[in-house]
């Protein structure tokens, strides 16, 4: 039976466990870890931070072949990236760091400390669970970033991945001296909702309105309200079915804490000939600016260029992904966005709005609503 390897974090040890079953594995026992001397040794599959980098490649069965390199660093991954082992000097492991295909091995609540990515959800775990925290810092560089806790712990994203990395202190020091580090004082404090926009807004409906002032101010016919999660988890939701630009389309409200804050037209049209897509596109570009004037931005941004020479084909390369259309217009106290793209064959239209004064406001409530406290 092909066995698991789990890591189970104690207050004076860290032992690795070869068992046939899940095992739980509190927060404490991972936390404790911040609260013991730097010099503590982490042990990992037999390795320790400390331990020379051969060391590791000879216990992994690996070879100097795996070794990857990411700027300074050496890495050597393990599994199907259940761990990494860092050596920023090519001689010493200095980092090791656990990513979630790891926790998913455990069962309770060890999941959770994967989700403690905001500095909002660490600061009231750690008052929690531990007491406070000593420090907290965020590095942002290069679009991931690293939230470090105390003596050798540290909470990192890699793009989309949270991991849990523990250190040494040398490396968890020069991150703090980073000029792109800064420590975290107060997130605590939500973005003060604005008031009711006095004439900007999305139809007949304002900026700010709630769900019922907005239902009141629509005609259309109504097909549901929904609350989303993802991207804009915590944002509700009212669609209608209209055909407002003389195509059918969805309209969309979006509602921050029953604030309207955005809205879309979605068109629905369909099209054999993608090429009429582009039609469309231009037919309702035309009438965004017969209204507001020439757009602010309007781009053909290619990410394949095979079709680019060959207009015949743009509705091809639309539909293939290849291109995306934008088109953006900036009236008062609003941002408009008039956006054409593809996937696997399904073309997309739409045009959002944006109440700018309610952006920072919406931006607040969906990072809160992901990262609210079990």
């Amino acid at each position: 039976m092909k066995k698991l390897i789990i890591v189970c974090l104690c207050i004076s040890s860290i032992q690795i466990l070869q068992a046939q079953e899940k095992i739980e594995l509190t927060k404490t026992d991972l936390f404790t870890l911040s609260r013991l001397p730097a010099s503590h040794q982490l042990s990992l599959m037999g390795i320790s931070i400390g331990d020379s980098l051969d060391k590791a490649i000879k216990k992994l069965g690996k070879s100097k072949k795996d070794i990857r390199i990411d700027g300074t660093n050496q890495i050597l991954d393990y599994g199907d990236e259940y761990c990494r082992y860092v050596s920023r000097d090519n001689k010493v492991i200095t980092s090791i760091i656990i990513f979630p295909n790891f926790k998913d091995k455990m069962v309770g609540k060890t999941s959770e400390f994967f989700g403690l990515m905001s500095p909002e959800r660490m600061k009231k775990f750690l008052s929690q669970y531990i007491g406070g925290p000593e420090y907290i810092y965020e590095l942002d560089v290069m679009g991931w970033f690293s939230f470090i806790y105390s003596s050798g712990l540290a909470f990192r994203k890699f793009g989309d991945e949270n991991a849990i990395a523990i250190e040494d202190q040398v490396g968890i020091d020069r991150e703090i001296n980073d000029p792109n580090t800064k420590k975290i004082d107060d997130y605590d404090k939500p973005i003060k909702k604005p008031g009711v926009s006095s004439s900007a807004g999305f139809r007949n409906a304002l900026w700010g309105m709630t769900k019922d002032q907005a239902r009141k101010t629509e005609s259309s016919e109504f097909i549901k309200e929904t609350r989303l999660e993802g991207d804009l988890a915590g944002l509700d939701l009212l669609t209608y079915k209209t055909d407002a630009l003389g195509m059918n389309s969805f309209i969309v409200y979006y509602f921050a804490g029953d604030a309207l804050t955005r809205a879309r037209y979605l068109i629905t049209e369909s099209h054999s000939n993608y090429n009429l897509y582009i039609r469309d596109y231009d037919k309702i570009k035309g009438q965004l600016t017969e209204r507001y004037g020439a757009p602010a931005r309007d781009q053909k941004i290619w990410s394949n260029e095979l079709f680019k020479g060959n207009p015949a084909q743009y509705g091809l390369a639309i539909a293939s992904g290849h291109v995306t259309y934008v088109a953006e217009w900036y009236p008062t106290e609003t941002s408009i966005q008039l956006l054409m793209r593809g996937d696997n064959f399904e073309v997309n239209i739409h045009v959002e709005y944006m109440g700018e004064k309610f952006a920072e406001y919406e931006k607040d409530f969906i990072k809160r609503s992901k990262d609210r406290i079990w």
